[in-house]
């Protein structure tokens, strides 16, 4: 399809086994109306892989931490205290594509994954190639773009930014303590202004069905990201189904867990 590209086309590394890594961002760090893509990412070490496992550490705030260790050059940048500034002005697909870029790094690409199957409710392993993972990329024309304009079906116009590691990580803390308005407040924090003036989440929240599915639509096409849908067999009835690859989630750097709660 047109709307997707392979890893093949933006990764410069053609067998990631080697304990550093080099990549090209799929969108990139915009500085002085120029993209960065260039990074280089290192193996998780003990260090890291403690901290992933660390009870008292929130879920999103680990991976933050893992791509300010593991994250080794950014563009032009390859001084630490460089990189940790500019990490949080990444869109939230480049930080996502650097996570699977740093397990990628530190255990190849076989990922063995654990699915019951929705017909016979029997637990399997399958095992994915991250390397085959795609690639939706934001609009070449928008690449340089951090403001966006849009109409919704209703005529009402909104302003709105792609998310960045900063917004995420407000996003992350309002989620916490509003768990039932996730939605809602995904939405509030990418729009600044509605019909011209500044927005809040209850105007999200009183937009129609229609409006909100469009907005959605127009904010998945811009942003882009790792194509995450799986497609899957069951090897004990044949069924085929369809699952969810989650990159920010703990057990993705852990496939012997995975394996060890097969048994």
């Amino acid at each position: 399809m047109s709307d997707v590209i392979t890893n093949a086309a933006i990764n410069d590394m053609e067998i990631p086994k080697a304990p550093v890594g080099v990549f090209e961002l799929p969108i990139g760090l915009l500085e002085d109306d120029q993209l960065q893509t260039h990074v280089r990412v290192r193996e998780i070490t003990g260090r890291e892989e403690d901290m992933l496992m660390a009870k008292n550490i929130v879920e999103h705030r680990k991976f933050g931490e893992l791509l300010k260790s593991c994250v080794v050059e950014l563009g032009s940048y390859s001084r630490s205290v460089d990189i940790e500034v500019r990490l949080p002005q990444l869109l939230k697909t480049d930080r996502e594509f650097l996570l699977w870029s740093v397990r990628r790094v530190s255990l190849g690409d076989e990922y063995p994954y654990k699915q019951q199957c929705p017909k016979c409710e029997k637990t399997g392993i399958y095992t994915l190639d991250l390397a085959e993972i795609k690639i939706r990329p934001m609009p070449e024309e928008s690449r340089k773009r951090r403001v966006f304009d849009y109409v919704l079906p209703t005529g009402r116009k909104v302003v709105w930014r792609p998310l960045t590691g900063a917004m995420e990580e407000r996003l992350n803390a309002r989620m916490a303590k509003k768990q039932g308005d996730i939605l809602s407040l995904a939405m509030s924090a990418r729009v600044e202004t509605l019909d011209g003036g500044a927005s809040t989440i209850d105007d999200m929240k009183s937009l129609g069905l229609k409006d909100r599915s469009a907005f959605r639509e127009e904010v998945e096409r811009v942003e882009g990201g790792l194509d995450d849908v799986l497609e899957m067999t069951c090897s004990s009835c044949g069924h085929e189904f369809e699952d969810t690859l989650t990159v920010g989630q703990t057990g993705f750097f852990f496939p012997s867990r995975v394996r060890k709660g097969s048994k």
